[in-house]
């Protein structure tokens, strides 16, 4: 994990699986979550991610030259200020 560029790196199924997070993250369905949504996959911004991508790839070089299999891009369950929900 490498909280400076908000990358996490692990060993997963024969590659290296590289995750990012965003110091602030954009905001997806706020007028309301589809109610048979649990979990899913959304269109990734490429452009607004890129510095991120860029930063967690220079953190393992290998990976320059390796590429991208699959890059998922799905809504976390955090709030808009990143705090913690507690309670009901």
């Amino acid at each position: 994990e490498d909280p400076s560029s908000y990358t996490y790196i692990r060993p997963e199924a024969g590659g290296l699986m590289v995750g990012l997070f965003e110091p602030k993250a954009a905001a997806w369905n706020v007028g309301q979550i589809p109610r048979d949504f649990s979990f899913g996959e959304i269109e990734p911004d490429w452009e607004r991610m890129a510095p991120f991508v860029e930063k967690a790839m220079n953190r393992v070089p290998a990976t320059l030259n390796a590429g991208v299999k699959k890059f998922f891009c799905g809504p976390e369950s955090f709030t808009p200020d990143l705090s913690p929900c507690v309670g009901e």
